[in-house]
């Protein structure tokens, strides 16, 4: 009976270990974005850009889907000369996923300038993909306080390296595929539709409504403390690799605000771009009440030159 208990014990701290193992590696990075999947994301195509196309990354425009339709980086590319434009934009908000992919950039490249979208307000939660993409130890070093979604984004880092050594003892791991050529941008002006204009007016009552809600809240300042500390992770990343960081304003349609509600914190740590307001308040330039369009994002691109050779 004791050596059965014995020989019980002895399995039982080996399988702790070896689960203490499991979930604290860091695995092939390719495995992370190919495990996501995000629906209506290129989020694959990030990870082939950065790591397997050979192209450099000179500058680099990281942000939600309203940087993937406002930013041609192919047409942009072609504008502006030697320098290698690539829009790394990444569905849905909250800024460690920018944090993250800005990370993965720098171990690969030496990009001149970074463009970071921010919008009226900041998104105040952690992007849905932060657990399964980010770095284990960004993870469980997050932010706690002011964070709801610490738990779950845990939980996912976990998982995804469960599913890892799953997928490598069953011999199914997904690899990037190796291309004889891949493809250097991701904005692929397919979105020709017009939004309808009583749609457009009506969000923009509510984002003028929300405007003055957010102006009146008094959580706002405890809300802001996680975007905040990602801004001054990606800020400090951008320094320590002498990296230009500049912020690019891409409100939705009807640009409620002028400026964004932030704008003092943005120019703390880099230069503040705001577009013209012709291009928020154009319905033709639209596809829906938070998207360009594939004609306003050649003339937002268009813009977007000028300002990049100043």
């Amino acid at each position: 009976m004791k050596t059965l208990r014995n020989r019980l014990l002895v399995l039982i701290v080996a399988l702790a270990f070896a689960l203490g193992l499991m979930f604290t590696v860091e695995l092939p990075r390719y495995y992370h974005y190919y495990y996501t999947l995000n629906d209506g994301c290129n989020i694959t195509w990030i990870h082939d850009r950065i790591f397997e196309n050979p192209r450099a990354i000179d500058i680099a425009f990281l942000g939600t889907s309203h940087t993937g339709c406002a930013v041609n980086d192919g047409y942009l590319d072609s504008l502006i000369g030697d320098e290698n434009v690539v829009n790394l934009s990444y569905c849905q908000g909250g800024r460690n996923i920018q944090f993250t992919v800005l990370k993965d950039i720098l171990l690969k490249h030496k990009p001149s300038a970074i463009y970071l979208e921010v919008r009226m307000e900041e998104d105040f939660t952690s992007h849905r993909d932060f657990g399964t993409v980010g770095y284990l130890n960004d993870v469980f070093h997050a932010p706690i306080l002011a964070n709801k979604k610490y738990p779950v984004d845990v939980y996912k880092a976990f998982l995804v390296r469960y599913m890892y050594f799953q997928d490598r003892l069953m011999g199914v791991l997904p690899e990037p595929p190796k291309q004889m050529r891949y493809i250097d941008y991701s904005n692929l002006p397919i979105f020709k539709s017009k939004a309808k204009s009583d749609e457009l007016q009506a969000h923009l009552k509510k984002e003028l409504d929300k405007k003055e809600k957010f102006k009146k809240s008094i959580a706002r300042d405890w809300r802001l403390k996680l975007p905040r500390f990602y801004l001054d992770q990606i800020a400090n990343l951008c320094k320590r690799h002498d990296v230009e960081l500049r912020f690019l304003y891409i409100p939705s349609f009807g640009m409620a605000s002028e400026v964004p509600f932030n704008q003092q914190f943005y120019i703390a740590s880099g230069k503040l771009l705001i577009p013209p307001r012709k291009f928020f308040e154009n319905p033709d330039l639209w596809m829906d009440t938070e998207h360009f369009n594939a004609h306003g994002s050649r003339l937002f691109s268009t813009w977007l030159a000028t300002q990049i050779e100043q």
